[in-house]
């Protein structure tokens, strides 16, 4: 099935650093999703106070 010649499926150290990442890669993922929404949070906050502020100014929007 698979012609891998380059690691040893016997070799301990291989699966060792297989295992390990693997049990990282588990981790990696929900801090990741959770820092993503952390981020699409602020960002819509951010639009809102924007609006906000434009909707209550008294200065007209001009392009410069």
């Amino acid at each position: 099935m698979f012609q891998d010649s380059e690691c040893s499926k016997t070799d301990s150290t291989s699966w060792l650093i297989i295992a390990i990442a693997s049990l990282f890669w588990i981790l990696v993922i929900p801090i990741s999703l959770l820092e993503l929404q952390a981020k699409a949070k602020n960002k819509n906050t951010y639009s809102l106070r924007e609006v906000d502020r434009l909707e209550n100014s008294t200065t007209p929007l001009t392009d410069s």
